[in-house]
């Protein structure tokens, strides 16, 4: 399992970078950067891909990690584990953009209250953090309001 919460930190780290390297929203799915070779490397020790997919999905990860995995040449997956990582990162992807079009609509209506909101974690920390809302797979939606509204 040391190499599955290695694989989940590179994979973070390799996303961020690119997304440092770029600099703004969305720089983390520009296609620009090839894959980080340390990603490469533990990808090579991953011996059970059903058992890392749900660690990485324990920890909010699955989806960052499977984009980044994904992004190795061909022969570094068989196809099972291809097409498994491919479902998950399709799946949280279509469950992300769910949440945040929820996410907008509440704080549009809070907003055409008079209510100051800001969105806390989920999306706005994928956003912020990797350049993405669907990098990270969230539970539920955070809004911080002023105490006194």
């Amino acid at each position: 399992m040391g190499d599955t919460f290695d694989l989940l930190v590179a994979a973070a780290r390799a996303t961020a970078a690119r997304g440092a390297r770029t600099g703004g929203a969305m720089a983390g799915v520009d296609g620009q950067a090839g894959p980080d070779p340390r990603v490469a490397e533990l990808v090579a020790r991953v011996r059970d891909w059903a058992t890392a997919l749900v660690v990485a999905e324990s920890q909010g990860m699955a989806p960052l990690a499977a984009r980044e995995v994904l992004r190795l040449p061909g022969d570094g997956l068989d196809g099972d584990a291809r097409a498994l990582l491919t479902e998950a990162a399709r799946r949280a992807t279509v469950a992300a953009l769910d949440a945040t079009c929820e996410l907008a609509a509440v704080a549009e209506a809070l907003r055409a209250a008079g209510v100051a909101a800001l969105p806390y974690k989920g999306p706005a920390l994928a956003l912020d953090a990797f350049g993405d809302v669907a990098a990270r797979q969230f539970a539920d939606l955070d809004i911080v309001v002023p105490a006194d509204e």
